[in-house]
């Protein structure tokens, strides 16, 4: 296993039932298969070894459900967002959207749906 994304979650808090611990750990999830680009047998044993400090554990069948949910979600910032070597998160090189200017238009001179 690679050390960088088990020093990664190593910062991820764990999963404590009753305190949103299915969200938690689908978020781990979610960040093995996009942020790392892991297949879902990559990422298995990542997610077993931060579920060991989840309360309670999750079940095999458990995690490798919410592996297959994450890996059919999308992620807006891609796949690998996280595999840059200095263990920062990459940035976008695109620029950022600007909002489209619309030209004054002036609403029809019928007065709404009934009159079309």
């Amino acid at each position: 296993m690679e050390p960088r994304i088990l020093k990664y979650l190593d910062q991820c808090p764990p999963a404590i039932s009753g305190q949103g611990g299915h969200n938690r750990t689908f978020a781990v999830a979610c960040i093995l298969v996009h942020g790392f680009a892991l297949s879902v047998s990559e990422a298995l044993p990542y997610l077993q070894a931060y579920n060991q400090r989840c309360r309670p554990e999750w079940t095999h069948k458990e995690l490798m459900h919410k592996l297959t949910d994450a890996a059919k979600r999308s992620d807006r910032r891609g796949y690998g967002y996280l595999n840059k070597k200095s263990g920062r998160k990459s940035r976008s090189t695109r620029r950022p959207l600007t909002p489209i200017k619309y030209p004054n238009v002036r609403s029809p001179k019928w007065g709404g749906r009934n009159d079309l």
